[in-house]
């Protein structure tokens, strides 16, 4: 019987012990939903690596996370939701971007803020977009392009002269 309890026990402190390291780790993801953020959209043409719970910058420091991605049916164009931090105003002509990380990094948005004395209100769409940049369309154009100098007559190729 005291194995019994002993064993009951030791199940709810590993199921007590794995709700509190899921919520501890859902607060710093901010994937919780903040009551103190409000909603501004962006279209993009292309948003690969970019989708829920990815942070939203503006100076390098996060204020906020995509809510919500979709396709927008009229233009077909990836839409996303992204919740601000409230405390953060937004210039209505500001532009977003999607940037990476790096090469093996993930992707994030940016917000590069306009100069406009009227700020941005809650459910208000961005103008000036950016889409992501694909990696791997820039590395195959600049390698199957690297040969096609259209200047064939200066070969690196030199005779010695010698036979």
């Amino acid at each position: 019987m005291k194995t019994n309890t002993l064993e009951t026990m030791t199940g709810f402190f590993v199921i007590g012990f794995a709700v509190i390291f899921l919520g501890y780790g859902m607060q710093k993801t901010d994937m919780l939903i903040r009551s103190d953020a409000y909603p501004l959209s962006a279209n993009f043409d292309n948003i690969s690596g970019i989708s829920s719970g990815a942070d939203v910058k503006m100076s390098g420091v996060k204020i906020g996370t995509v809510a919500k991605t979709g396709i927008d049916t009229q233009n077909y164009q990836a839409q996303t939701t992204l919740m601000i931090q409230d405390n953060i105003k937004i210039p209505n002509d500001s532009a977003v971007k999607i940037t990476s990380d790096g090469l093996l990094g993930g992707s994030h948005i940016i917000i590069e803020a306009g100069s406009s004395a009227d700020m941005m209100k809650q459910g208000d769409s961005f103008t000036y977009t950016q889409s992501a940049v694909s990696l791997m369309d820039l590395l195959s154009r600049a390698v199957f392009s690297g040969g096609q100098t259209g200047n064939t007559e200066n070969s690196t190729y030199q005779d010695s002269g010698q036979k």
